[in-house]
């Protein structure tokens, strides 16, 4: 799971080519066009946004879109698109701010509402986007990433039954305990997600996913190990060395300290 990021945005290179500056000089003429080409110019300045979100070009994307909102502060798709990449910026409250007022303009729009949950899952706010993962499926009850997103937002809730059962709807038994093991590996369960990824690799040893998944919470384990080892090894020697104090002291006290002998 990578927010990620699932209904966020081929790579039109011709139009990577022009910079953001390039935008502002549609702004000027705009003026002077009609309608339909004042909307074509909006559609356009859209998919320039779109197509350097898709790139990772998301601070030319922030750009273009605030340009649109400058343009038309009520355009919708503009304050969805800048509330997904502002989030995926980490300026989370502005990002959901804008998708908070594009999902509550347009309420039946399923990738809002989808995008919405996964800003407030990606800040931990689990029960809310399961909320929206839920009014997205009421709207397409066949919805992919929504089904996806809310067995998700389930699994990091530790209703893994429930999720699974999401899953198996998209995916392969195997991918379905995958995602089950990444999930135990995000909720620190690091054993329980090393079971669900060998579960998934039994029905499918090719599968990429579970394979790394399992090298990657091993490597975890085994420096969490390590770590947990050495500070053992600490205490101990910190023990030993109170102990060490403790029967000088006590010594001392008692006229019996470690150099009274060469005296």
């Amino acid at each position: 799971m990578q927010f990620p990021h699932r209904s966020l945005g081929v790579a039109w290179i011709c139009l990577l080519t022009i910079s953001v500056c390039g935008c502002t000089q549609f702004q000027r003429v705009g003026a002077r066009f009609s309608p339909a080409t004042a909307r074509q110019e909006r559609e356009t300045r859209l998919s320039f946004a779109k197509a350097y979100e898709r790139e990772g070009e998301l601070s030319k994307a922030e750009e273009t879109l605030q340009l649109m909102l400058k343009s038309d502060p009520n355009d919708i798709d503009a304050k969805h698109r800048l509330g997904v990449i502002l989030v995926r910026r980490a300026k989370i409250n502005e990002g959901l701010e804008l998708l908070e007022e594009a999902a509550a303009s347009r309420p039946r729009d399923v990738a809002i509402r989808n995008d919405l949950g996964f800003a407030y899952m990606t800040c931990g706010r689990l029960e809310e986007a399961e909320s929206e993962f839920r009014a997205a499926l009421d709207i397409s009850p066949k919805h992919t990433q929504s089904i996806n997103n809310l067995a998700l937002a389930l699994s990091y809730q530790g209703r893994m039954q429930e999720a699974y059962s999401l899953f198996r709807q998209t995916m392969t038994e195997a991918e379905a305990l995958a995602n089950l093991g990444y999930a135990h590996a995000q909720r620190g369960e690091v054993d329980l997600a090393l079971e669900r990824y060998s579960q998934a690799l039994s029905r499918d040893p090719s599968l990429r996913s579970a394979a790394d998944g399992m090298i990657q919470v091993s490597m975890v384990r085994n420096q969490a190990i390590a770590i947990r080892t050495k500070k053992e090894q600490g205490m101990q020697y910190a023990q030993q060395s109170e102990n060490a104090a403790r029967n000088t002291e006590i010594r001392q006290v008692s006229g019996w300290s470690e150099t009274s002998e060469l005296d």
